[in-house]
């Protein structure tokens, strides 16, 4: 049974309070601070094609809508569950729930309608209906909204696009973080609109709303993976060093992964630190990732290290050894894995490339008895081979590659990822 088939639970016949899915404990995030949950599984009612109403799961909130300003209904928009649609002038869903609540933390499934846009394009998506007060808007310009959005993929920890927004064109991920820290407290809310700010309305589909009152760094990516998980896509977990990170480069080699794979399909997490070796990594894969994994979830792991290793005094025996156990581990929790050879340095000592070749034969040879595919950047002609650091084309200092370096490895890594099966 895939993860999709667990979108389950029936609001309450008689009112009060719905009943929440069993997916949340499933998922693992913390709902205390859970303020609305608008799922299109639940709660979603339609006639002649537009929607009716939308109940949240959680406060029972009804947004709802009468005539020809009702959303369209979207059916299978994403992974067989169904989206809200505005059309930028007039659709919208209102609701009053009978006492306030407040909202500190938006995040939405979107998929705008337009090709290009701004900030601006996207206030509308969730706002209080009331027509007074500090607005609420997912979306806007810093130090003019109650809320600030960000896009979860400017994180440091994601950095996938930061330029997301800008355009969007496919479902995405958008959250709202208030600025002011008591967030913002309504009883009214809409969905497509944000009535008491200029009156805009979102022209696009949404298909899941989560509100918070409050929100921990550690819980934040667990709803993170939770809603990309919902999505249907493969999480990609890159550790390792400064390479990993992307020092000295705009646009790091897991970025360009991900927008060569497909933004749609596909969603990255770095945890590149500069400096970091494989014991390091050992020591926090745990807590910093494989604690994020369910069954119902399609993750690899993309561990490019050693180069630390050796150049610190690793053996090439122990260096591959620790390399290999950090892999089963993953392997263990039920993670695919890519494994990568390392890259030549001019930094490394006496012994370094003599290791680097020892270790990347071992790998090259049993690959498959601890990984799911191999990235093989050690025998780049242009990158890998001996010598190649010397090449300031491709290399910044010896050690670290340019943005020319980044681009060969992701063209090198993505073919992998996407031969990989689940």
């Amino acid at each position: 049974m895939g993860w999709f088939d667990l979108m389950r639970g029936v609001a309450s016949a008689g009112g009060g309070t719905p009943t929440l899915p069993l997916d949340y404990d499933t998922y693992g995030f913390d709902q205390t601070n859970l303020v609305f949950d608008f799922n299109p599984m639940l709660g979603l009612a339609s006639s002649g094609g537009l929607v009716d109403s939308w109940t949240d799961q959680k406060s029972g909130l009804v947004v709802s809508n009468t005539g020809s300003t009702r959303p369209d209904l979207i059916s299978g928009a994403v992974n067989g569950k169904a989206a809200i649609s505005g059309n930028g002038s007039n659709k919208v869903l209102n609701g009053l729930l009978g006492s306030n609540k407040t909202v500190k933390h938006i995040f939405i499934i979107t998929k705008s309608n337009f090709t290009t846009g701004t900030f601006a394009d996207y206030q509308g998506l969730f706002s209080p209906n009331d027509l007074t007060g500090t607005p609420v808007i997912v979306s806007g310009s810093s130090g003019t909204t109650n809320l600030e959005t960000f896009n979860l993929d400017t994180l440091a920890v994601d950095r996938v696009n930061t330029n997301s927004f800008l355009p969007l064109g496919k479902w995405r991920i958008v959250a709202g973080t208030s600025i002011a820290s008591s967030g913002a407290t309504r009883d009214g809310w809409s969905i497509l609109s944000d009535r008491n700010f200029g009156a805009r309305f979102y022209n696009g589909q949404i298909m899941r709303v989560l509100t918070f009152s409050d929100m921990s760094s550690d819980n934040l990516l667990k709803v993170y993976h939770y809603l990309s998980r919902q999505m249907g896509k493969t999480i990609l977990y890159f550790d390792g060093n400064s390479i990993v990170y992307g020092q000295g480069v705009t646009t790091p080699f897991p970025i360009t992964t991900v927008a060569n794979l497909g933004y749609e399909g596909y969603l990255q997490f770095n945890f590149g630190v500069s400096g970091q070796t494989t014991a390091m990594m050992q020591s926090d894969v745990s807590t910093q990732i494989l604690n994020f994994f369910t069954d119902y979830q399609k993750s690899i792991y993309i561990p490019f290290e050693i180069t630390n290793d050796l150049a610190l005094g690793g053996t090439a025996t122990d260096a591959y050894n620790r390399y290999v156990t950090l892999c089963q581990t993953a392997k263990a929790k039920g993670f695919k894995v890519v494994a990568c050879t390392v890259l030549p340095r001019s930094d490394g000592g006496g012994s370094f490339e003599t290791n680097r070749q020892t270790v990347n034969t071992n790998i090259r040879t049993n690959w498959a008895t601890f990984s799911d595919g191999l990235a093989d950047f050690g025998a780049d002609t242009t990158i890998g081979v001996v010598g190649a650091d010397s090449n300031t084309t491709y290399y910044q200092d010896g050690v670290h590659p340019t943005q020319a370096g980044h681009n060969i490895l992701a063209s090198i890594l993505y073919p992998v990822i996407s031969g990989i099966s689940f």
